[in-house]
């Protein structure tokens, strides 16, 4: 009967992480982490770098579009400025037209 209960796979998996936290409470796992840690930094850090360049790639994508937005409404804008420039120097003209005469 026992056999038969640690030849289920979630059982025993139950099991060894509940035997892996216990020896780690009492601290027998320290130099086992060191040395995980120790090794797996310079794989960790690669990841890290790599994830960092995507995801600046990717932003850098979807700020395409609403820069393109802004773009469309700065160019609107300009537009009416330029339009108000335009009647303020016909305004100008006849003030200075009906100043001379």
């Amino acid at each position: 009967m026992p056999r038969k209960i640690f030849s289920k796979p979630i059982i025993l998996s139950l099991l060894i992480i509940g035997l892996l936290i216990f020896a780690n409470r009492f601290g027998w796992l320290d130099y086992t982490q060191k040395y995980f840690f120790h090794v797996t930094n310079p794989v960790q850090k690669g990841f890290y770098a790599a994830s960092l360049t995507t995801h600046n790639f990717f932003s850098f994508l979807s700020s395409l579009g609403s820069l393109k937005e802004e773009n469309e409404r700065l160019k609107e804008e300009n537009q009416e400025f330029w339009g108000e420039v335009v009647r303020l120097m016909e305004m100008l003209k006849k003030k200075n037209f009906y100043a001379d005469n």
